[in-house]
């Protein structure tokens, strides 16, 4: 068999992008990217950030969009660069503290079991973070 194999489903490329992966959560961005067509991570084919992009310089491109920013770097608050970043930038973020080294199915086992709770987020006003557990959304300060 040789050319390309067509798959039984086509991936959603056009509507509004509303979720961002970080590259700390760049596998279960690259899943989430195949099964819904409003979620991108660096090097997308329709993100404007790079792979290798640093927080600083991504943070003002994903506030300006409105995007959901989802991520597993829970240090980013003990980061100065960051956290300053973030507090001139108000975003949406969700990170995902529990999944430590778990394999990407593992993630996103625990992300999707949380997703009609982060649907009902998104109409809250920007800032804000969540914590997403394999229990709950635990809201987070967010610097400012």
């Amino acid at each position: 068999m040789t050319g390309s194999v067509e798959l039984p489903w086509r991936v959603r490329r056009e509507g509004p992008i509303r979720f961002f992966f970080d590259e700390s959560a760049l596998g279960i961005g690259q899943v989430m990217a195949v099964a819904r067509g409003d979620c991108i991570y660096p090097g997308h084919d329709r993100s404007p950030v790079p792979v290798g992009t640093e927080d600083v310089e991504w943070i003002p491109v994903a506030s300006a969009q409105g995007w959901v920013v989802v991520g597993r770097d829970k240090k980013i608050r003990h980061r100065p660069a960051e956290w300053a970043a973030l507090a001139s930038h108000p975003l949406r973020v969700l990170v995902l503290t529990t999944v430590g080294n778990l394999a990407v199915w593992e993630q996103l086992r625990v992300f999707v079991a949380r997703w009609d709770a982060i649907e009902r987020l998104l109409d809250e006003e920007p800032p804000w973070m969540y914590a997403v557990t394999r229990n709950a959304l635990r809201e987070m300060p967010y610097p400012g």
